[in-house]
């Protein structure tokens, strides 16, 4: 009888250690997403700085294609010797791709970029770096951006840097 008292004691006890290490399982895993909740991608804890950070690099990519865009308008292809166009192609090509894949990154993380022309002018939205003589809009209509705007979700990430109109003086 006493070696059937130590099966069952030996058994109880495995039982218990069994259950046991699928305690100790659930526990690490319970710590762990503690620990991985602490170490996330600083830029979804802090999206404003790490936005803000790359708004001066997605305008300059903007700013590179418009001038390679305005000098294709002054290029004649026809007398081109050197292979330079299909060079400057390539080149426009890669910085638009740039340009829209920063842009749809934004998106991802909710920075959207507005153009705010011809709506009114509004602080919160818009900073007035010039004022445009213009008959054909209301006075403080936005007539031109200098730099976009972004928001993030419904937040103003970076007001649009505008040139407002007012009244034309006679």
């Amino acid at each position: 009888m006493e070696g059937n008292v130590g099966i069952s004691i030996l058994s109880r006890i495995c039982r218990n250690l069994s259950g046991s290490t699928l305690l100790v399982s659930r526990l690490q895993q319970h710590h762990y997403s503690v620990l991985s909740s602490q170490f996330t991608n600083p830029f979804h804890e802090y999206p404003l700085q790490g936005s803000q950070s790359l708004l001066d690099v997605v305008d300059n990519l903007g700013r590179a294609s418009s001038v390679v865009k305005e000098s294709f308008s002054k290029i004649d292809a026809s007398k081109d010797t050197s292979g330079a166009v299909p060079l400057l192609k390539t080149l426009l090509d890669g910085v638009e791709m740039t340009e829209k894949q920063l842009l749809e990154a934004f998106k991802n993380f909710g920075v959207e970029k507005y153009d705010p022309t011809n709506e009114p002018f509004d602080t919160h939205w818009h900073y007035a770096v010039f004022q445009v003589p213009d008959g054909s809009k209301p006075p403080g209509t936005v007539a031109t951006v200098l730099k976009p705007g972004y928001m993030l979700d419904d937040r103003v990430l970076r007001p649009a840097e505008v040139g407002v109109t007012k009244e034309v003086e006679n």
